[in-house]
């Protein structure tokens, strides 16, 4: 029997048929196991951080999965006497390979060798990595052929990346290769062919955002080929920027080229069908080209995109010239609904309303728009034209303010008097030497007003026939006027 002690305290016991011990320092409940269960007993041991040795004996017994550890590293006795007296004891009684002296010297030293290794293998990591980064590989053979070349910002396990163009038998072409430094050597990663006149472009600094800044610039001094030029450029580098492809298109435009921002606008659409601008663009160069069926289809498109007032009114201007007027003032009041203080859409509905005999609510809309802007002569007139219709009343105070912004004004004047020569014939009073002097007064000048609504009125107004008669008399009277101007001026022309 022998007894091993710990700080003093029995730790492992072996008599002539059991073990007993601790597994756990602070446990003071010793596991006794008999001999017959033992299958084994084998050496296990670790080093700590601090590179100290530490040796367990790992107990293996039946029917249980996890053996028992012992810690035999720090007993009172040495680890060389805890061994000897381990195999004395346990030779005939399991099974039990000691461990000699020397295996212990090993184990000893085994964690200094691992320690000076690591440190040789740190040591050469190092250099190796300093010869990487330091070692710039030569120049000698990339710069054959080469017109230009710049070192790049290095990326992935590259110590430096160089990019270098070489001239092609195809002057307007460059090839592009670019290079990986990788321990003193340029290994090739890939290349392009380019156009030379992206070449700065390639090298440059600037960024795609940089060169739509400049065009952008140039745009506002009229300068469009430069523009086009450096827009070109940042399409080059960022090549799904879909805002720039429209702006190039609506550059060419600006220029006068209409044939090519069309084919650019056409490429950008088909290829970004759901890009609003795309089609906006493209919408209004079929309209100014006169092309209002393609204009239309994307104008309504748009609607579904990007709705906003001036679709709806590109739309109702179309449907107008198509004579489609109630299409056009359910566009028109789309509008309204984004824009309801928008003056020139209002007076268009409000036109449209007196044209279909709705003049309850022509005077609602063209009422609104003289409130929203009672400086506006054109809107006072046409609010003015509608009261005498609907016998709204326009009152003196509101006379009197317009007559004082624009009683200077011959042409706006013109067109006031006549209208109050209209409103006496209505109201069947005297007005035969208003006439006159009118005549007198305007007789050279040009009349711009249109007398579509009034007469469409006279056509289902209830008035006796002689009444309606003197009005149209009245109307025919300043339409004469107009029609003689005309014919004044082509004879003028005719003449030079």
């Amino acid at each position: 029997m022998h007894i091993f002690n710990l700080h003093d305290k029995p730790y492992l016991i072996i008599n002539s048929k059991e073990l007993l011990f601790r597994e756990y320092e602070p446990n003071d409940q010793m596991q006794r196991i008999s001999f017959t269960q033992i299958k084994k007993i084998n050496i296990e041991h670790r080093y700590n951080a601090q590179g100290e040795l530490f040796i367990w004996l790992s107990v293996h017994v039946e029917n249980i999965n996890i053996p028992y550890l012992i810690q035999v590293s720090h007993l009172n006795e040495s680890l060389e006497e805890v061994f000897k007296i381990l195999n004395n004891e346990l030779d005939s009684k399991t099974k039990f390979k000691f461990v000699k002296s020397t295996k212990l010297s090993k184990l000893r030293r085994s964690h200094k060798g691992y320690k000076y290794l690591t440190m040789l293998s740190i040591a050469l990591f190092f250099s190796l990595f300093l010869y990487h980064k330091l070692v710039l590989p030569s120049m000698e053979k990339v710069q054959i052929g080469s017109i230009q070349l710049s070192y790049q910002k290095p990326q992935g396990i590259c110590s430096n990346n160089l990019k270098v163009a070489y001239e092609k038998e195809n002057q307007k072409e460059v090839l592009v290769k670019n290079y990986c430094a990788i321990f003193g050597f340029w290994r090739l990663q890939d290349s392009k062919k380019i156009p030379l006149k992206y070449l700065q472009a390639e090298f440059g600094s600037s960024s795609a955002q940089d060169w739509i800044l400049v065009s952008r610039k140039l745009v506002k001094k009229e300068k469009y080929t430069k523009a086009i030029i450096s827009l070109e450029k940042a399409i080059y580098l960022d090549p799904d920027n879909k805002l720039s492809q429209v702006y190039l298109s609506q550059i060419y435009k600006l220029q006068g080229n209409q044939d090519k921002a069309m084919s650019l606008a056409k490429i950008t659409v088909n290829k970004y069908k759901d890009f609003a601008l795309a089609h906006e663009n493209i919408a209004y160069l079929y309209q100014n080209k006169g092309n209002l069926n393609d204009a239309y289809t994307h104008f309504k498109i748009l609607t579904h995109l990007s709705p906003k007032a001036s679709i709806y009114i590109a739309l109702a201007q179309i449907e107008e010239k198509k004579n489609l007027k109630e299409d056009a003032l359910i566009n028109y009041e789309k509008a309204l609904v984004l824009h309801p203080a928008a003056g020139d859409i209002l007076t268009k509905v409000g036109l449209i309303y007196w044209e279909k005999k709705n003049f309850s609510k022509a005077e609602e809309k063209l009422k609104k728009a003289y409130e929203l802007e009672s400086k506006n002569s054109v809107y006072f007139l046409n609010y003015y034209e509608i009261s005498l219709v609907t016998k709204g009343i326009i009152t003196p105070k509101q006379e009197e303010y317009f007559l004082k912004e624009h009683e200077n004004t011959v042409e706006v004047m013109i067109i006031y008097d006549m209208l109050k020569i209209i409103k006496a014939s209505i109201n069947k009073k005297k007005f035969l030497q208003a006439q006159k002097k009118w005549r007198k007064k305007y007789q050279r000048l040009e009349l711009d007003w249109s007398f579509t609504q009034m007469r469409g009125w006279l056509d289902t107004s209830s008035l006796d026939k002689e009444h309606i008669q003197t009005i149209q008399s009245t109307l025919g009277f300043f339409i004469g006027h107009q029609q003689a101007y005309i014919m004044r001026s082509e004879n003028f022309k005719g003449l030079n």
